[in-house]
């Protein structure tokens, strides 16, 4: 429910991540669309997709949703009055070729060089930001639930970890609140 009513929102901009990537794509092959012959399904089932794909198969509008939700972009730029902001759901490190914007986690350790200009800004989530931090336990984890300004500050990290926190992040990004 939650997808469909931001789909259906021009005030969001909806990424796709690798979940909504996942569920697409077993979608798409159990449909006979597309073949994918990888464990797709199975990755879902794995990482928390069994109710998202149980109201899927129950939902007489699915089809319409999925597709939309497969044309949504992995990757997006946003111009506010001062910044360029790159939307992505794994991110990147700006000044740097993007190696994998659905699934990466290694850029959340690259140092951002100096000769990236201060109006660039990346925006992504998929690494909740208490994993930055180390956080061990839950009570822990909720110490961070905030975005994490990283990267000399060309870096915004809005995942809460909401499976985890039951906490999620709205940015505006005009504001940067």
């Amino acid at each position: 429910e939650t997808i469909k009513a931001i789909l259906d929102d021009p005030q969001f901009i909806y990424i796709k991540g690798n979940h909504d990537d996942m569920l697409t794509t077993a979608a798409l092959s159990y449909w006979g669309i597309e073949w994918d012959s990888s464990m797709i399904y199975y990755d879902l089932m794995n990482n928390g997709g069994k109710q998202t794909w149980a109201d899927m198969l129950n939902d007489p509008n699915n089809e319409e949703y999925i597709m939309k939700l497969n044309s949504c972009p992995i990757q997006k730029t946003y111009y506010s009055k001062d910044k360029t902001i790159s939307l992505s759901h794994a991110g990147y490190t700006p000044g740097r070729a993007a190696r994998d914007l659905l699934w990466d986690r290694k850029h959340i350790y690259d140092i951002v060089g100096d000769n990236v200009p201060d109006e660039i800004l990346v925006v992504h989530g998929h690494t909740p930001v208490y994993y930055m931090h180390g956080a061990k336990t839950l009570e822990d984890c909720q110490k961070w639930i905030r975005p994490e300004f990283y990267g000399n500050d060309h870096k915004i990290n809005i995942d809460m970890g909401t499976y985890n926190t039951h906490a999620c992040c709205l940015l505006n990004l005009d504001t940067l609140e």
